[in-house]
Order: C-alpha cells, then sequence, then structure tokens
C-alpha cells in the first residue's frame, strides 16, 4: 500500500543502526517517513534533537512557487509578514 518496494526501503536498517546520536536516528526517522509516505507516521512533540539541528525559528510568511517566482501566499506569524 505504500507504493515503495520494500528492498528499497530496507537500506534503512544501517542507517538507524550507525546512527551515533539522537540526531542522525532523528534525521534517518524522517526520511523513512518521507519515503514511505505514511500520513500517520511523523515525529510530533518537542523533538530537542531536530529543533537543534533545524533550529527554532522559521519564516513569518508562507512562499509557494507558482510559475517560478516566490509569491506570499499566506502567514505563520501575520503581523511581522505585513511588517
Amino acid at each position: 500500500m505504500i507504493e515503495e518496494d520494500w528492498k528499497n526501503v530496507l537500506e534503512f536498517i544501517p542507517k538507524f543502526i550507525n546512527a551515533t546520536n539522537e540526531t542522525d536516528y532523528t534525521l534517518a526517522a524522517l526520511e523513512i517517513i518521507g519515503r514511505i509516505h505514511d500520513t500517520h507516521a511523523n515525529i510530533y512533540g518537542d523533538n530537542k534533537a531536530l529543533n537543534d539541528y533545524l533550529g527554532i525559528n522559521y519564516s513569518a510568511v508562507e512562499v509557494t512557487f507558482i510559475e517560478n517566482k516566490a509569491v506570499v501566499t499566506g502567514y505563520y506569524n501575520e503581523p511581522f509578514g505585513k511588517a
């Protein structure tokens, strides 16, 4: 049902085994979640390893590329986005 050849998904086993810290393990988990396209799978909550890796700051605006141009299509933080 995941429309992915399980032989390809099994390549993640070494990534999990070789993860030397929480960040490596979390990134491997995110990668397999993206590969299997399971909308029920995700890393929920406040994940310190992921926050440390990606940072906790984000854009105030939502951007969508339309005809190869960045267009503001919404706001994550409207007061800052409109400033």
